[in-house]
């Protein structure tokens, strides 16, 4: 478990995270929490603030990035804007490029990243066995990048929670 304060992460690329430097190719995946379980925090979260209490804990988004710096990052994340929803992105330059989202169906959600020479692809499933591609890049070939994951707040609790706790299992690196 990884929590996270309601902080904008995203821009300024402060969001908790565990990484761990690696060289050459390598595969990452890891599984977060179901939609159904981030949904119902969420509106749990949105009926305490309409009974105006601050929510102290939600179930959080997050997902799994390969970086060089704080300007190249590549992340493939779900449950940030929507329970279920997944996107892979690439930050370079002070550019944001969304490379690929999707809508996965109920049921725990895996990302996957690999990287294969200059080749980086992001995947997502509902199972661990059936994996869809959600965006790939070609990336400068450094001789050595971090991976790991990293957790953040959904952006609709900003305003109403105190933190969030994104639950990560079956975390393998290959």
């Amino acid at each position: 478990t990884l929590i996270a304060l309601p902080l904008r992460g995203v821009k300024q690329m402060n969001m908790p995270r565990l990484l761990r430097k690696v060289r050459g190719d390598f595969a990452l995946q890891v599984r977060l929490d179901s939609a159904a379980e981030v949904d119902a925090s969420v509106r749990q979260c949105r009926q305490e603030a309409a009974a105006g209490r601050i929510a102290s804990t939600s179930v959080g988004g997050g997902g799994l990035l390969v970086q060089h710096s704080q300007q190249d990052v590549l992340r493939i994340f779900a449950h940030l804007s929507e329970p279920g929803e997944v996107v892979c992105a690439i930050r370079q330059d002070n550019r944001e490029l969304t490379l690929g989202r999707g809508l996965l169906p109920d049921g725990p959600v895996y990302l996957r990243l690999e990287r294969n020479g200059k080749t980086i692809r992001g995947y997502a499933g509902s199972g661990g066995d059936t994996w869809y591609c959600c965006g790939e890049t070609e990336w400068v070939e450094w001789e050595e990048v971090e991976i790991g994951f990293f957790a953040e707040c959904l952006v609709e609790l900003y305003q109403i929670v105190r933190r969030a706790e994104t639950h990560f299992g079956d975390l393998r690196l290959h």
